[in-house]
């Protein structure tokens, strides 16, 4: 039976997933074992526009149709649907959060053969060969599995499984503890089921050699500090893999967290520690009934700030018993704090918990199908669907947009800039816009996205290291501002690489790129240019330098994890040696990452001594071009792979960089640059700038020319670019030559 799984998301949301659905890729594994041939469809996770739900009903021809559906997502999943009835006949399976909860309203629409209500990993196989042969009952109630029963996620049953960046794992499910608003026991139980630490140690180690570009491991635990001892077990594991991946914990309790554990995570690397506070508020706090205390909670943030580890927390706003005043003091609580990142949602009061009892009691409820507990990126905030009659809506969803704007608790972007006002003014709260933009300017987050977002071009960059590669780049190459747009893109591609130490650098220079952009320390470094290596000494980037040729490298086999060559490889006199002796001092599964020009580049060429150029003009520039920059290789992005292959290289990653238009504009910039001006002597544009630097604009400068050149590095994948990035890897088992995905 060919079974093929979808997973719709909300339409006010980007697809901003890291990894395929998880539930979904464990049902498709069941079915696999079961002997079916199963295909994960998340909407949430595909980046690019993906294919009609039709094309994949047509493609991949199943026999049923399953869908995991969430409340928030309610709506949209019943376009889909819909929009899958239309090309498909067959049976249909609900499942998902939502099917657990209201599996008799599922029931009562007649597009579902079955409904599965809770965990469905045992019983996914019954549940779709009855649904196909037309018995059974209509919900299937799936009792919780052992943790040992709980099979290990493929996620290569997922369409786009290759563009995996970050790993979910489960140490264990279920949860112990009964807070009001949490319907977690209704889906997972409260009784928590370890899953073996070995078995999932494994799991990521398989991964670490089957995604390449694996970069975070996220635990998805209900509550993963509900065995302590076992859990740093578990990070004493992964820290003795090194798999070069970091760490991301959700569903941390503050009443849990000691200093031994604090110390393990950030030894593994972990992006930040998140905590549920929920309500500032003393009397609101306890009628959660969580288990712990405020108190908990400050002495846990003041533990996570001692470490040097950020800090971010989560609100639930109004809460049963919450009034304006007691929502802001969950404000209060949070400034108090000194949080980096707060999450501020409002109350769902979804079927099955004591919050819903609560408000059908003292208050009123409204249709929660398709709301969400967050304000979305867009900053659209629906009214919440519960209030009272002493707190009503239109004045919780007021104190909810005042707590958003006081923290900024979103990503800013300029187009949001209108919205903000719109919110601002409508609700009456131009001092929470002020505090908004106050906040904003602290955090330096008007210049800079937030580091680690999802969606973020530049994950590892921040300003200062910007600023430091725009002027050693300026410094360098006064009269190439292109530069610094080559630096860019390459600083794009690169910070989005698994770099593994060790590392060597071929071709490093003075090591500002390495050090400033990617963050590495502790590289190996080698360079023919004496005197860039005695800057680079100076800088202290490397922990060992060497005047080495790159035809003939002073290193052992198997050196080194990674070996990156930024524009440098095109110089190499004899480029196959050097590719030799880079897979020579590679350790068998390290990675050779290059990027270099293409022959493009001189059809890009747009500058003010070539306009009106004869071709034979134009071709005596283009030689001098390459000859004054020392170009020996200028090869296509084919002839690039070919050379890798014949190296013992397999390709595992290949894409252009520098858009057309961008090569264009600076190379035009460039020639501008050295434009005369009346007034000035020699190159007058580029002594204008330097005296507008001198003047003291040489702040607003940089920050114009860092949006500049960060728009120009968040172009998407090109068809055609002016130079290339690539990455080979020394074969191992799993990776055959010759297997390459373009970017």
């Amino acid at each position: 039976m060919r079974v093929l799984l979808f997973n719709a998301r909300r339409r006010s949301e980007a697809a901003v997933g890291n990894w395929p659905h998880l539930g979904l890729t464990v049902v498709a594994t069941a079915l696999k074992a079961a002997g079916h041939t199963p295909l994960v469809v998340d909407y949430c996770f595909t980046r690019s526009r993906p294919p009609d739900p039709a094309e994949f009903v047509a493609s991949f021809r199943p026999d049923a149709v399953g869908l995991s559906i969430y409340t928030s997502a309610h709506d949209e999943a019943m376009h889909l649907a819909t929009g899958i009835r239309r090309v498909f006949d067959g049976p249909m399976v609900a499942g998902g959060p939502h099917a657990a909860l209201y599996a008799d309203d599922l029931a009562a629409d007649r597009r579902w053969a079955k409904v599965v209500a809770g965990e469905a990993d045992l019983v996914a196989a019954r549940a779709f060969e009855e649904a196909l042969g037309g018995n059974g009952d209509s919900v299937i109630t799936a009792a919780p599995p052992q943790g040992d029963r709980i099979p290990s996620p493929e996620f290569c049953l997922a369409f786009g499984h290759e563009r995996m960046t970050w790993l979910p794992v489960q140490l264990s499910r279920g949860c112990p503890f009964g807070c009001s608003f949490c319907e977690v026991h209704k889906i997972a139980s409260r009784r928590v089921r370890k899953r073996s630490v070995d078995a999932v140690l494994a799991e990521i180690r398989k991964a670490a050699e089957t995604f390449i570009q694996l970069k975070a491991v996220r635990v998805v635990d209900d509550c993963p500090l509900a065995d302590v001892p076992r859990f740093k077990r578990f990070l004493r594991g992964f820290l003795a893999m090194e798999s070069g991946a970091r760490l991301y914990i959700d569903n941390l309790r503050a009443d849990q967290l000691d200093d031994e554990t604090m110390h393990l995570l950030k030894q593994a690397g972990i992006y930040h520690v998140c905590f549920g506070v929920e309500s500032g508020d003393p009397d609101v706090f306890r009628r959660i009934g969580k288990g712990e205390s405020l108190q908990d909670i400050e002495r846990a943030c003041t533990l996570v700030r001692r470490h040097g580890v950020p800090l971010e927390l989560c609100f639930v706003l109004g809460l049963p018993g919450a009034t304006r005043r007691r929502d802001l003091r969950s404000l209060e609580f949070a400034r108090r704090t000194g949080a980096r990142a707060i999450y501020w949602n409002m109350v769902v009061p979804h079927r099955g918990t004591r919050v819903r009892e609560w408000f059908a009691r003292h208050g009123r409820l409204f249709p929660e199908m398709g709301a969400s507990s967050l304000v979305d990126s867009n900053l659209q905030v629906a009214l919440p669907v519960a209030e009272t009659y002493d707190y009503p809506r239109r004045e919780r969803a007021r104190v909810w947009i005042r707590c958003v704007l006081e923290t900024a608790s979103f990503r800013f972007r300029l187009p949001l800039l209108p919205r903000m006002v719109l919110l601002a003014g409508r609700h009456r709260l131009w001092p929470s816009l002020a505090e908004c933009f106050k906040t904003l300017s602290r955090q330096k987050r008007i210049f800079t996205l937030r580091r680690n977002s999802a969606t973020d071009p530049l994950p590892r960059l921040e300003r200062r290291a910007w600023r430091a590669l725009v002027r050693r780049t300026t410094q360098q190459y006064p009269e190439a501002p292109s530069m610094a747009l080559w630096r860019a893109h390459e600083a794009a591609v690169l910070s989005r690489q698994p770099i593994r130490p060790p590392v060597l650098d071929l071709g490093c220079g003075d090591g500002t790129f390495l050090a400033s952009i990617l963050g590495v320390e502790g590289a190996a470094g080698c360079d023919l240019d004496k005197h860039a290596l005695r800057r680079a000494r100076r800088l202290g980037t490397y922990s060992a330098l060497l005047p080495a040729n790159a035809a003939a490298l002073p290193f052992a086999d198997g050196q080194f994890r990674t070996v990156l060559a930024n524009c440098s490889l095109e110089h190499v006199a004899d480029l196959d040696a050097a590719l030799r002796e880079a897979r020579r001092v590679l350790a068998p599964g390290g990675n050779l990452m290059l990027t270099v020009p293409l022959p493009e580049l001189t059809d890009l060429f747009l500058s003010l001594s070539t306009l009106l150029a004869s071709r034979s003009q134009r071709a005596r520039f283009i030689e001098r071009y390459h000859r004054d920059r020392d170009h020996k290789h200028i090869l296509s992005l084919a002839d690039w792979e070919g050379r890798l292959q014949d190296a013992g290289l397999a390709v595992v990653e290949r894409r252009a960089i520098v858009p057309p238009w961008a090569a264009r504009a600076f190379t035009l910039i460039d020639s501008a640059s050295r434009a005369r001006l009346p007034g000035f002597r020699g190159d007058g544009m580029l002594q204008l700038l330097l005296t507008l630097k001198r003047a003291g604009f040489g702040p607003a400068m940089s920050v114009l020319q860092y949006h500049v050149l960060k728009f120009c590095a968040a172009t998407p994948a090109l068809a055609k670019g002016a130079g290339a990035f690539l990455r080979g890897t020394h074969a191992v088992q799993g990776i055959q030559k010759g297997d390459t995905r373009d970017g």
